[in-house]
């Protein structure tokens, strides 16, 4: 027993097949080594017989096998037959408590560990992973997994799992977790881990409202999606419908005033329908909590009483998400068919925009000033463009993927600021989602009557043969074009933001 516990290799197995193949090479050397060493001369009959798999299957089947166990651990209330030097060679952790004298549990036959409520009912996998190197993996288990390879040192197995994620973030509403694990990520600072789930959640909130760990998630998180412009949601309406289930579920009841107060200023009430907030106000959570809602709703109904009479232009405190409800009039969709066989010329895209300056239901009949007509250009397979100089044609090209916002009339018009959303989606594990973000700001005045953006997204990535932002060869996406700001002190903001 002495050998195995001075071994600090990561799993037992790997060091019995180290030995069997040394005793098996031994077995096959050639009679005159010498010319071995030297790399003179090989035995032409040299060969390694390999029974890897029979090998790991005889571990494996050690693993609950009480004849040769020497420790029983009590987790929750379940017991586990264990071999000590399995869990001593695979884990710093049970090495420093098994292995050494100076820790109470290395003389006790039977030891009690305390593990999170979450990691209890997956402790028998993790003891098999331990044995045998290999877990059947599920979006379920992979965080208290991970949990438990972070606790006992276990370096691969907590690699491998924040691997798993980074592959599984796309999923189904219904087996999605990236809500949680981007809960993780931002307390390990995992970088990558959480940036990618970050940038999942803003795109596709509409799979993450209705993701299972929705109504578990914090309230830190939960204000932070709320104060983003860069939500991809429907309505406004909607976000609060799930908004109102996550303040009434089970984690939440005890702090449901507390938590209101803090969430109930970042609901966009100035975008939401006036029938939607007619509906709002007659529930019963709007009569329970009356006085708390009574600023926002009022501030909802002048907003529409003055955008609907005269066409005043209302204060932009409260700003336009991504909203692709057809309400809004700020998302525009595009498809480009068999992206790879077109040619550049024909893979232009186009759309004329007409943008609300500020939100008003399109039953309306709107005014020139309270529309904003712009042209979108995108160029997903490069940029052209000709010109006429003196009869002959000049043109001007690049294999760079690259978009154009330009302003079709009114030049006198006072600034605004735009911001631009360009989405492209995928499909993964049957799962329609947006695989690619490209967010820009910018004002347009006089003087700036364009938005030129090359390299949008690399074009090797949209020509590659397993290409993500692709569906069935087709290219698809959504424009959301949002004026988010308008007057003439846009210009005295960029003046002085120059000069900082």
């Amino acid at each position: 027993m002495e050998y195995w516990g001075s071994l600090k290799l990561g799993n037992v197995f790997l060091c019995l097949k180290k030995q069997f193949e040394m005793q098996s090479q031994s077995k096959v050397q050639p009679v005159n080594s010498k010319h071995l060493c030297t790399g003179k001369m090989q035995n032409p009959s040299s060969e390694l017989l390999s029974d890897e798999k029979e090998f790991i299957a005889h571990f494996v089947s050690l693993y609950d096998d009480k004849r040769f166990t020497d420790l029983m651990l009590r987790v929750g209330g379940c017991r586990y037959a264990v071999h000590k030097f399995v869990l001593i060679t695979s884990s710093e952790v049970f090495e420093a408590m098994l292995g050494q004298k100076s820790w109470k549990e290395a003389e006790e036959a039977e030891i009690s560990l305390t593990e999170e409520e979450e990691c209890i009912p997956v402790f028998d996998l993790f003891l098999r992973y331990l044995y045998s190197g290999s877990i059947q993996m599920t979006t379920d288990i992979v965080l208290p997994v991970l949990l438990l390879a972070d606790k006992y040192g276990i370096k691969v197995l907590r690699e491998s799992c924040i691997d798993y994620m980074l592959r599984h973030i796309v999923e189904s509403p219904d087996t999605n977790r990236t809500l949680t694990w981007y809960q993780y990520a931002k307390m390990t600072s995992q970088d990558e881990l959480q940036e990618l789930c970050l940038k999942f959640i803003l795109s596709n909130f509409d799979i993450i409202l209705q993701a299972p760990d929705w109504l578990e998630m914090t309230k830190l998180e939960l204000v932070e999606f709320l104060s983003s412009s860069e939500l991809i949601v429907e309505n406004e309406i909607h976000l609060w419908n799930r908004v109102e289930a996550w303040l009434c579920s089970e984690h939440n009841k005890e702090s449901l005033q507390e938590n209101l107060e803090s969430i109930l200023p970042l609901i966009r009430f100035t975008m939401i329908l006036p029938k939607d907030l007619l509906h709002l106000e007659s529930s019963s959570f709007f009569s329970e909590h009356h006085d708390m809602f009574a600023e926002k709703l009022n501030l909802g109904y002048k907003h529409h009483s003055l955008a609907i009479d005269s066409g005043a232009v209302t204060s932009k405190e409260e700003l336009y998400r991504n909203y692709y409800s057809a309400d809004y009039g700020l998302c525009y969709s595009f498809k480009l068919d068999k992206y790879n066989s077109v040619n550049k010329i024909e893979s232009r895209i186009s759309i004329d925009c007409d943008i609300p300056v500020q939100f008003m239901p399109t039953s309306h009949k709107k005014t020139s000033q309270q529309i904003i007509p712009l042209q979108f250009v995108f160029y997903p397979k490069g940029y052209f463009t000709t010109i006429t100089l003196y009869g002959t044609y000049l043109g001007r090209q690049s294999d760079s993927t690259s978009l154009r916002l330009l302003k079709r009339l009114q030049p006198d018009r006072p600034p605004i600021k735009v911001q631009l959303t360009l989405v492209l989606f995928g499909m993964k594990n049957k799962v329609k989602y947006v695989a690619s973000t490209y967010n820009q700001e910018t004002v347009i005045c006089k003087d700036n009557l364009e938005l030129f953006v090359e390299n949008v997204i690399d074009i090797s990535k949209l020509t590659q043969d397993d290409c993500p932002y692709l569906i069935h060869g087709n290219l698809e996406g959504k424009v959301f074009i949002k004026v988010q700001d308008c007057g003439f002190h846009l210009l005295e903001e960029k003046a002085s933001q120059k000069h900082d």
